[in-house]
């Protein structure tokens, strides 16, 4: 497997984690996508170098889901910082998996997602037209 095909399967993976009709209205979002796990998370917080983890993990647990190898995820996906999509799709998965769990309403990973992009009014850039520019 090549290096641009496994982070393109890496990010399809992302998206599907997150990607939610009800909170996208049918728009397609993968431009905004795009651009947030080309974007460097960067913290100032100390404490946030938990999350830029999570992130990096995030490789590893996709690793593990779809059957790929730990050394190509090493060698193909860690060779870049933690993204700002990886970021949130990591904190989504925890708020879901770790803090708000609840069998009785299923998982809500998206709705977390898309609860932090509308916090930052991101959920109004969907980049479906060639003339809006990235925030």
């Amino acid at each position: 497997m090549t290096r641009t095909r496994l982070n393109e399967l890496y990010f399809e993976w992302l998206c599907s984690l997150v990607e939610n009709e009800e909170y996208s209205g049918g728009q397609s979002y993968t431009e905004l996508f795009r651009y947030l796990h080309e974007t460097e998370f960067i913290y100032s917080i100390p404490m946030d170098a938990n999350r830029f983890e999570d992130g990096v993990d995030l490789r590893y647990r996709f690793a593990y889901e779809c059957g790929h190898d730990n050394r190509m995820i090493a060698s193909y996906l860690d060779d870049k910082p933690c993204s700002v999509f990886e970021m949130m799709t990591a904190l989504s998965l925890k708020c879901e998996e770790h803090i708000m769990y609840d069998p009785d309403f299923g998982n809500r990973t998206s709705e977390w997602f898309w609860n932090m992009l509308k916090s930052m009014k991101l959920d109004m850039c969907n980049f479906s037209s060639k003339s809006q520019k990235a925030p």
